[in-house]
């Protein structure tokens, strides 16, 4: 059954982020649900917009079914309706964060839930609900590689990984469709879940390693006219396994090198 979008205002972001917070530190209430809809705590938006209270495999879905939800409405204004994304966090809080069999939840930080304040993209971004809608709104089907998670199908709604921070996190990466499609050539397979090692913090290849060169060649390149194929062409080799190439050597442990080293002079 659908139902209308409303927005928190500052006391129901207020009242939402103090649950948020008292549920990071083990407690198993329920959700606030009366700040949806209670006059002292929402208010109705200046345009329409309906959604249903269903459940999503996974952020995917849900991002296609939000950029669905509200295609009529101009994305720079959807972008910043912080009381909305907040109403619609709330409305699906069981889904980013479900409660185990006694209650409690895995939360992860309290801005993936609430904003606050004017519009920051050093704030926004990491918005779970936000982010779902934004990548799908935004970038279509080559929004998927943010909303993946590494190793497996994105499970649920409520992830965020390292491919998430990592190309979301900065704003000319976020908004370049030509960044979206390198990245998930670079590490999506073809059933569009994340290569082993996409993820690594520290490994060659990485989308950590990704995020650092595609901002060296926005300093040189237009990212938004960039052809995807010549941006996967000037990476360098530690990209290669990613590419389809011969995948770079292991680097061995110095406990290694060394026996290595006394087997060699024997």
């Amino acid at each position: 059954m659908a139902e209308t979008v409303r927005m928190l205002n500052e006391d129901g972001a207020r009242l939402f982020r103090e649950f948020v917070e008292r549920a990071r530190k083990g407690s198993t209430e329920s959700a606030p649900w009366h700040l949806l809809t209670d006059e002292a705590t929402s208010a109705p938006l200046d345009f329409a917009a309906e959604v249903e209270l269903r459940a999503f495999a996974s952020r995917v879905e849900f991002g296609r079914y939000l950029a669905d939800a509200f295609k009529h409405v101009e994305r720079r204004r959807l972008s910043r309706e912080a009381g909305m994304w907040n109403w619609l966090a709330l409305r699906y809080f069981d889904q980013l964060c479900p409660p185990n069999g006694a209650g409690a939840r895995k939360l992860l930080a309290t801005g993936h839930y609430v904003l606050e304040g004017r519009f920051a993209h050093n704030r926004y971004y990491r918005h779970l609900v936000r982010a779902a809608w934004y990548a799908m709104a935004l970038h279509g089907t080559e929004g998927e590689i943010l909303l993946t998670s590494a190793g497996k199908p994105t499970p649920g709604i409520g992830q965020w990984g390292e491919i998430s921070e990592q190309l979301a996190g900065y704003q000319d990466i976020l908004g370049s469709r030509t960044a979206m499609v390198v990245a998930a050539k670079l590490f999506l397979d073809d059933a569009r879940t994340t290569k082993r090692g996409a993820a690594s913090p520290d490994g060659p290849g990485s989308v950590r390693r990704l995020s650092t060169v595609l901002r060296q060649l926005a300093m040189t390149h237009d990212l938004r006219t960039a052809e995807p194929a010549e941006v996967v062409v000037m990476l360098p080799g530690e990209f290669e396994a990613f590419r389809g190439g011969p995948k770079p050597p292991r680097k061995r442990s110095l406990l290694r090198r060394l026996i290595g080293a006394d087997d060699a002079r024997q």
